[in-house]
């Protein structure tokens, strides 16, 4: 299966933003979400991760905007919703946004009994984050927070989960560019498609993880990159094609 490349538009205070150094970065922002994913769908990508970083970060919400970029998106490109989907509230009405697939907070891992009822419930619908420093999953405030990630995913796997959303990130939860590991390991032991995300800052990034061979990965997710022109959507695509010429970082010529 041909890989997807999947621009992120993460929100925060209203507009696009990020991470930088495991903080929401406020200092940074990118403007229009809905802007962005008109640009995103216009250059042709035909899946998108909206997150919701305030939700996530217990910091408020930006639900009236989310509504806004699905709308954006409704039959032009898919949607994958995440940020702050860690209990039945939060989770039907993430699914009430009709996005394609909404993705549970790594916090939610600690009801295990939830996760499986979401997953039973909205089949097809909802899939699971990770975000694993090392073996360990990074969700701070949670009380599962430091629990072994592999088992997790081995106990969600048995729950017939048919996506995960994987991030590795460093002892800060700074996002890492390498030590792609976890997302290796992870790749061994599910059944579900898995997406990576997190880290991608240059092309040869992207390049690494299409040439890892791994037959679940059928995503990568970009983002600040994309905002901060390291490349463009088109270099990206080329990146992660089989035909991919590593001398010249450029989509292919007609």
């Amino acid at each position: 299966m041909a890989l997807a490349l999947i621009p992120g538009i993460d929100i925060t205070q209203g507009q696009v933003g990020g991470f930088s150094h495991g903080e929401i970065d406020s200092k940074h922002l990118f403007g229009d979400p809905v802007a962005a994913a008109e640009r995103w769908i216009a250059q042709g990508a035909r899946w998108l991760h909206v997150t919701d970083l305030d939700a996530m970060s217990n910091r408020g919400s930006n639900t009236a905007l989310v509504g806004k970029v699905l709308h954006a998106a409704r039959g032009r490109a898919d949607v994958v919703l995440a940020g702050g989907i860690k209990d039945s509230a939060s989770l039907q009405a993430a699914i009430a946004t009709g996005a394609r697939q909404v993705i549970l907070d790594s916090a939610a891992l600690a009801d295990l009994d939830f996760v499986a009822r979401a997953l039973k419930e909205h089949a097809g619908r909802v899939a699971v984050g990770i975000v694993a420093h090392g073996s360990d999953l990074w969700a701070p405030d949670s009380v599962v927070d430091g629990a072994d990630v592999l088992e997790l995913l081995s106990q969600v796997d048995a729950f017939k989960c048919p996506a995960y959303l994987i991030d590795d990130v460093d002892s800060r939860g700074a996002r890492k560019e390498s030590g792609r590991e976890t997302l290796v390991e992870a790749c061994g032991i599910v059944r579900g498609a898995v997406i990576a995300a997190g880290g991608i800052t240059r092309l040869e990034d992207l390049h690494a993880l299409a040439t890892l061979g791994l037959p679940a990965l059928t995503g990568i997710v970009v983002d600040r990159a994309l905002y901060t022109d390291a490349f463009t959507l088109a270099e990206a695509e080329a990146a992660i094609e089989p035909r991919f010429d590593p001398y010249i970082w450029a989509p292919p010529q007609a």
